[in-house]
């Protein structure tokens, strides 16, 4: 398959926006996507494409177009903020100029723009440091928070919230790293939408100020342990017996007080982050660390202990009760009475809604994506009311995010989320602003990479139910509605599913 082709403009944007020569694709959204661009002086920029029409299948509020506004017109400049040079709109697509980032692949000793190959350009963002070189060091890893701290109080100064800080998000652009993809940026004042990337959302979902400060200690975990985010709060080994054990002790705990299960007990605001990272930094500079060594590394090791179980303890006393199973042997649920809807030959039934839903081909038998940057989505050619569906699931890799949909294109995904089971109800635009949020986590069976799980919705108006291998994981309110049934896997992730399966409500 030609990858490269893929990251080509489509005919409608091909060679060039007013003044922009557009070179290749060089990132991928739900709805946008990122190009290398040149401008009429031959500069190189980043221009982010909006497609109205995919933008409006997810949001019905223009989110992205708000946030462009609000940077673009309500907001000075920040040094730590990514600059929006220009605004536009070109047949159905809403697009805005950007800073270029670095480029990660250039010598250390070169310059760190696009040089004279454009096709060979990778931009430079932290996690692609984090993928590269695991932990990063304490100070270095200070002092990248620090730049993005200074970044989240600026926005929240004007009354702006980020709502999807990660590292992923934070661009080295002239050796300064800034804090970007602005799409999800909202005024304080509007109604928070549990909108953002699960991992670096706060567990109660509340999307305010204290969730931009979860999102920067998930962030802060993730360089100085060189750990995903699902990982928190472990510590690798290698910190708890290496020189830095002391140093990392101090930033453990205030990682630890940012992503407190407990809302009241976190970061309030990034001041209040700013200033115990600030002591933590002066205790490890003067090698005074808070306690006598050997009690320390105790007391390191306690409260690593203290927030696994706090964690568990919280997802537990947060999610109703569980109704009891049927079985966890997915050989004694009776398959006579399900309808299957993949042949295991071809993709008869099933189709892509847009193009840039992944790549997907059958393989010994599954319906297999690959690892892509793109959400990957399959949708059944058919509709479907009331009644069960299920898949096996066999996820791709460690941590994959990967499940099954119910009443598409806007009904919920129920998700295997690394080491937990989320269901997604939806866009909250979609729902009375009075209801709960769209995201509920709870525990369940993870499956090892290759290895298969049965997951299941019973979907109807009365109950709807999700079943791993069998067994009822969670039981809440009914949802009425119709609509076509998929298979997802998240951006970065790939897997693949068998065995896809319909009942309708009332079948025996």
């Amino acid at each position: 398959m030609d990858h490269e082709a893929d990251n080509q403009p489509p005919p409608e944007l091909r060679d060039r926006i007013a003044d922009y020569a557009m070179l290749r694709r060089i990132g991928a959204g739900a709805y946008g996507d990122v190009w290398l661009a040149q401008d009429a002086v031959g500069k190189h920029v980043a221009v982010k494409t909006i497609d109205r029409g995919r933008l409006a299948l997810i949001s019905r509020t223009n989110r992205e177009e708000r946030a462009v506004g609000i940077l673009r017109t309500n907001l000075p400049e920040h040094p730590n903020v990514i600059r929006i040079h220009h605004v536009g709109n070109s047949g159905p697509h809403l697009y805005y100029v950007m800073d270029l980032a670095d480029d990660l692949n250039a010598p250390a000793d070169a310059s760190r723009h696009v040089g004279h190959d454009p096709a060979g350009y990778c931009p430079h963002t932290l996690a692609d440091d984090l993928a590269r070189r695991g932990a990063i060091p304490i100070d270095e890893s200070i002092a990248i928070i620090r730049q993005i701290l200074a970044a989240v109080a600026f926005l929240h100064e004007h009354g702006v919230i980020h709502r999807d800080i990660k590292p992923s998000n934070i661009l080295r652009i002239g050796g300064i790293w800034k804090l970007a993809d602005i799409g999800l940026l909202a005024p304080e004042a509007t109604l928070m939408t549990t909108v953002g990337t699960p991992d670096f959302m706060p567990p109660n979902g509340a999307m305010d100020r204290s969730a931009d400060s979860y999102a920067l200690g998930k962030t802060l975990y993730c360089m100085f342990t060189g750990l995903p985010p699902r990982s928190f709060p472990t510590i690798p080994k290698e910190i708890l017996t290496s020189p830095q054990k002391w140093a990392a002790s101090e930033l453990n705990d205030v990682v630890n007080r940012a992503c407190h299960p407990q809302p009241a007990k976190r970061f309030q605001n990034v001041e209040e982050f700013t200033a115990a990272l600030n002591a933590a930094e002066a205790r490890i500079a003067s090698g005074h660390v808070s306690g006598p060594r050997k009690q320390r590394l105790v007391a390191f090791a306690a409260a690593t202990m203290f927030m696994v179980t706090m964690v568990a303890t919280y997802t537990w006393y947060t999610t109703p009760p569980r109704r009891p199973g049927t079985s966890d042997n997915p050989a004694q649920i009776a398959p006579s009475v399900f309808t299957r809807l993949f042949n295991g030959q071809d993709l008869s039934g099933w189709h892509k809604e847009r193009p840039f839903h992944g790549n997907w081909a059958v393989r010994q038998g599954r319906l297999t994506c690959e690892r892509t940057a793109e959400f990957k989505k399959l949708t059944s050619d058919q509709s479907f009311g009331p009644g069960t569906f299920r898949a096996t699931v066999i996820p791709g890799h460690e941590g994959a995010r990967i499940g099954i949909g119910y009443v598409q294109p806007f009904g919920p995904l129920f998700m295997l989320m690394g080491d937990k089971y989320t269901w997604m109800r939806g866009d909250k635009s979609l729902f009375p602003s009075s209801d709960s949020g769209n995201w509920l986590s709870f525990p369940g069976p993870v499956p090892k990479p290759g290895e298969a799980v049965v997951m299941e919705i019973e979907y109807g108006p009365t109950r709807v139910i999700f079943r791993v291998n069998g067994t009822t994981l969670q039981e809440i309110a009914g949802e009425a509605g119709m609509g076509q049934l998929c298979v997802h896997v998240w951006g970065d992730d790939a897997g693949s599913f068998k065995d896809i399966e319909f009942k309708p409500s009332g079948a025996p």
